[in-house]
């Protein structure tokens, strides 16, 4: 390969970093009579503010007086909006800080996605996720909130793309780099700590003598963060919290509906049971289970049919329609714009999309496993096949909100373009003879 060829895929990658920043920070100047900072949005912005004036970590409101120390929220986002802190005089150009650098950061993410795509297919073929992500309307809006989504979905495609090049270099220090993005990813999201913790075992299973020193590696980055993190955590008063109780009591509710259709994703404003329930174990699992005794047939559908469609699907459940969690009443997708047509496109692609992604996501990870899957592509399309089956299947018991999947949509995106690739593939060998192993090397 000639030196003018080894620039064209470092000049599709900062061709697609720059498309990407752009339309989002196009969108985030279009949005006009929002709230700054609201419910979730401003827990975040309370820590780092008393972070900043009092070098206390709480979530209490902020006042004159140093608050006391809590740990009832994960530092990793927190501490993102901390080191933005001393860059804005107002709350308004702390706002601006915080999505100009989400917008950078999604296209960081296009970028990363389109690496990912490099393991197992041409530089031109990786730009398809790659665009696909790039005009993503759930991607885009998402920059414009003070929410996790757009951060951690950088981390967790950041820590897969530096553990797949670990596993390539066998360099522990990779190891150790992937282990800590995906600390950092937990601490954003803690949610994320089944996986992070399930992945390297996974490996040793598939191959036990080279793994091992790997898989120490990574698991010394990723406790060495979330160690620190616990030891404040039991260093502070602690709190009685219900948060766990109250996801898994909302993703009990069918549709998550209690019986009026039109308070559909707020069933606890209906329930009178609701609150009794989530005050403690016996009573919630009691609640749940005289429920599903009553009806078990509904309830057998809803969490093994429903739940993983209802996660998967493109309306934002407590949202407000759309790809939208909090209210913008004007932005450029309310308006005729390329954003609008856009956004039309990809809801009639949306279900599709995912459809295919997961198919072939658990098509991927049941061959990785069982050893039917043998080419140079494998391990790269097991490593990000599993994100997605995990929050499926970690979301069943709880409350199977789409948001919280959003980070992954990316990920959505290039299982299902590789699924294609796949398919054309062994259609053509098919028609024409023997090709090349498919993505993911389904034999």
């Amino acid at each position: 390969m000639s030196g003018a060829q080894r620039l064209i895929p470092t000049g599709l990658a900062l061709l697609l970093f720059a498309v990407a920043v752009v339309l989002r920070a196009v969108y985030i100047m279009s949005m006009q009579d929002f709230t700054l900072f609201e419910n979730d949005a401003a827990r975040y912005f309370s820590i780092a503010f008393n972070l900043h004036l009092h070098g206390v970590y709480s979530a209490a409101l902020p006042a004159e007086i140093a608050p006391v120390p809590d740990a009832l929220i994960t530092p990793g986002y927190p501490l993102l909006i901390y080191l933005l802190f001393p860059l804005a005089e107002s709350p308004r150009e702390l706002f601006y800080w915080i999505t100009g650098a989400q917008a950078c950061l999604g296209g960081v993410s296009v970028v990363l996605v389109y690496l990912l795509a490099r393991f197992v297919v041409s530089p031109g073929l990786a730009c398809v996720p790659a665009v696909l992500t790039a005009l993503a309307p759930h991607q885009i809006v998402a920059s414009g909130y003070v929410l996790t989504e757009v951060w951690h979905g950088v981390l967790v495609l950041g820590g897969v793309w530096v553990l797949l090049l670990a596993q390539r270099s066998q360099r522990k220090l990779l190891w150790f780099l992937a282990g800590m993005l995906f600390a950092v990813a937990v601490l954003t999201r803690p949610v994320f700590l089944g996986y992070a913790l399930l992945l390297p075992l996974l490996l040793v299973l598939r191959h036990p003598v080279p793994a091992r020193k790997s898989a120490a590696c990574y698991l010394a980055g990723l406790l060495v963060l979330i160690g620190v993190w616990s030891g404040y955590a039991r260093s502070v008063p602690a709190a009685e919290d219900s948060v766990l109780r109250s996801v898994i009591m909302l993703g009990s509710y069918p549709d998550f509906t209690w019986q009026d259709p039109a308070q559909r994703g707020y069933p606890n404003r209906e329930d009178p049971a609701y609150q009794e329930a989530v005050q403690s174990w016996p009573v919630l699992l009691g609640t749940i289970s005289e429920r599903v005794a009553e009806q078990p047939v509904r309830f057998l559908q809803w969490y093994l049919v429903g739940k993983p469609a209802s996660l998967w699907g493109w309306h934002i459940v407590q949202g407000v329609g759309g790809p939208f969690v909090y209210g913008v009443p004007r932005n450029a997708y309310l308006e005729p714009s390329l954003y609008r047509r856009t956004a039309q496109v990809y809801y009639r692609m949306h279900s599709p999309l995912m459809g295919i992604a997961m198919v072939f996501a658990v098509i991927s990870g049941i061959g990785f496993l069982t050893r039917r899957l043998d080419s140079d592509g494998a391990l790269p399309v097991f490593v990000v096949a599993t994100v997605p089956l995990y929050m499926t299947l970690i979301h069943i018991p709880l409350a199977s909100l789409p948001r919280y999947v959003v980070p992954y949509h990316p990920i959505m995106y290039l299982l299902a373009f590789l699924a294609v690739v796949a398919g054309a593939q062994r259609l053509r060998a098919g028609c024409f003879g023997r090709a090349k192993n498919p993505p993911g090397g389904v034999r």
